[in-house]
């Protein structure tokens, strides 16, 4: 996850919240301490691809879901799943 700030943009890039991944397999350690309702409400999210590690689910509800979502021309993903997971969400595809 990453957030890129400037004096008038505040972008989120792959936003992922958790401690653990694919039901614990994976657990970071330390572990993450993001308090979410805290952090500033990003103008853009950025998903770069659809990996378990770049594009968790339950990271992204806990957004607002009328951000506008950049994703790569060929995320089959988000084509897919997107308009059933998060409707309100409105995808932008790059040129990537």
């Amino acid at each position: 996850m990453l957030c890129v700030e400037t004096i008038d943009l505040r972008v989120l890039i792959d936003p992922c919240f958790s401690n653990d991944l694919l039901n614990g397999v994976l657990v970071y350690n330390p572990g993450r301490k993001l308090a979410v309702e805290k952090m500033p409400i990003p103008d853009i999210l950025v998903v770069t691809h659809g990996h378990f590690d770049h594009l968790h689910w339950q990271s992204l509800a806990q957004l607002p879901h009328d951000l506008p979502l950049l994703t790569s021309k060929q995320s089959s993903w988000a084509k897919r799943d997107l308009s059933l997971r998060l409707p309100n969400m409105t995808r932008q595809k790059s040129g990537c």
